[in-house]
């Protein structure tokens, strides 16, 4: 009783098919890995660079470049940026009300901030808002708030900063 040769090569054969083939789904498996592991990484670098612009609006609107008396209470406000994308004012826009996490930030937009440029798949939209810290006392100081809309693969995220300004600060 011999053993067939032809049975052996093809079983050879069988087991490079199989191998290959699970070599095969272990690459796919990996690459998606990968390019789920990306799109969450850009997902936190545009959260990252949505957050980093509230809190510039909201320190530059707290600084001595931004004196008390040219804020109004319940106004709302847009960046001004230079080509850099450096900020260089606020402007009081004739908006009444305040801006949400929809599909209305977009690149048209009143309060659409370019933060990386034309080139930018980004779309940050920033608000800011002022109040008195007691509104029955209008020489109460400011509550300055940064709200920023931005979106990722899953819709549109809302955050916001709050922070103070004195009325007194020169």
């Amino acid at each position: 009783m011999g053993v067939n040769k032809k049975n052996i090569n093809a079983f050879g054969l069988l087991e490079s098919i199989i191998a290959i083939g699970v070599f095969g789904v272990t690459i796919v498996i990996g690459l998606s890995l990968i390019v789920k592991s990306l799109a969450i990484i850009k997902d936190n670098q545009v959260a990252d660079q949505a957050s980093a612009l509230m809190y510039t609006s909201l320190e530059y609107v707290r600084s001595p470049l931004v004196r008390a008396e040219d804020l109004t209470k319940d106004a709302y406000y847009k960046l001004d940026l230079n080509t850099d994308g450096e900020i260089i004012g606020i402007i009081e826009t004739s908006s009444v009300s305040a801006i949400e996490a929809n599909n209305s930030c977009n690149t048209s937009f009143e309060y659409f901030v370019d933060v990386d440029g034309p080139d930018s798949a980004g779309i940050f939209c920033n608000q800011i808002t002022v109040d008195y810290v007691n509104s029955a006392d209008p020489t109460s100081d400011y509550i300055i708030k940064s709200i920023g809309v931005y979106k990722i693969r899953d819709g549109y995220r809302y955050s916001e900063s709050v922070g103070f300004k004195s009325r007194t600060q020169p």
